[in-house]
């Protein structure tokens, strides 16, 4: 059985995080090679390594060269008191891991004294459950760093990622594109809050209700289609600016299943939707481009299905859902 320590006090948990460059790190790793990467960095910093390697996640051959001990997860009375002996308050933890199921946890006695927490914790996203974690294992005295901190060479550099870099006339297009999404997006907000957004709502939504209230469908559907018209006239201009082209040919009928296969898929009635729409007809034909004309349209019938039936408010309600699935 394992014996833990109770929670350290503010004071001690103070202390810990002044604990001196030279202490050795304790480092929780997962899978993959970045918890090596991370450890040789230590290494060629002075510092002292331990590795906590997860069973059934952290590779045996990868941790073999560091001082070491092997935890299940749940074993957080056994990880602070092995951490406590090393001389551990600095902590890092990486690797790929995945929820563990009932069978893969092992819980000793320090583990099931905080396990309302970590039930709270579990309750949410990813996100939430690792900082439920990380506040529990901060309480017990170790001061998390991140591995960006220690190991800043497993980040992309800076600059861009490309063979190409953007000339200053391609950063000036940018930030004047980015500029007329957002005054088209505050536009857009400002419109669906009045009182003039509330009609055309309710014109799309029920037409008779609409009618009920006083509502001129016919006034609020044209000046919807004036909107609609005008913003598309931006977008025509900015698609000549940068083509510097502008013809029949290129707006034809596969377009426009395209759009809608955006709109679907981003979120209808939505503006994050539509930006996220937008940003998936950008990227996502190049992803499909490989397979072949009659590959990629089938692709995009099976996506548009499967976006329909199982987002039937596209990406936009999805991350909705999950933000409010996620909070306490």
């Amino acid at each position: 059985m394992s014996c833990g320590h109770a929670p350290m006090s503010s004071t001690a948990v103070a202390g810990a995080a002044a604990s001196k460059a030279t202490d050795p790190v304790a480092v929780v790793c997962g899978g993959g090679s970045l918890p090596a990467t991370v450890a040789d960095a230590l290494v060629g910093q002075g510092r002292g390594v331990v590795m906590f390697p997860l069973h059934g996640w952290a590779d045996p051959a990868a941790v073999e060269r560091f001082r070491h001990h092997w935890i299940h997860i749940g074993q957080l009375g056994r990880f602070s008191r092995l951490a406590r002996s090393e001389g551990c308050r600095d902590l890092v933890l990486i690797g790929t891991l995945v929820r563990p199921t009932i069978r893969q946890l092992r819980l000793d006695i320090e583990t099931l004294r905080v396990m309302p927490r970590i039930i709270r914790a579990y309750r949410g996203g990813d996100d939430h459950l690792l900082s439920g974690i990380g506040r529990i294992l901060e309480d017990y005295g170790f001061r998390l760093v991140g591995a960006h901190e220690v190991a800043p060479q497993i980040l992309a550099p800076l600059g861009h990622v490309g063979r190409f870099a953007p000339t200053p006339r391609d950063e000036a297009d940018i930030t004047r594109a980015l500029a007329l999404l957002a005054a088209g997006l505050w536009l857009a907000a400002n419109l669906i809050a009045s009182r003039s957004g509330r009609a055309l709502m309710a014109a799309r939504d029920h037409d008779l209700a609409a009618l009920a209230q006083g509502i001129d469908i016919v006034h609020v559907r044209a000046v919807a289609s004036g909107l609609a018209g005008g913003y598309l006239a931006l977008a025509g201009c900015l698609s000549s600016f940068l083509f510097g082209f502008v013809g029949p040919t290129g707006y034809n009928f596969a377009l426009s299943v395209q759009m809608l296969f955006g709109l679907v898929v981003g979120g209808m009635n939505s503006l994050a939707g539509a930006v996220l729409g937008g940003l998936f007809l950008e990227f996502f034909p190049a992803l499909v481009a490989p397979l072949g004309k009659g590959l990629s349209a089938l692709l995009y019938a099976v996506l548009l299905i499967a976006a329909i039936v199982a987002m039937p408010t596209g990406i936009a309600g999805a991350l909705r859902r999950l933000r409010s699935l996620s909070s306490p």
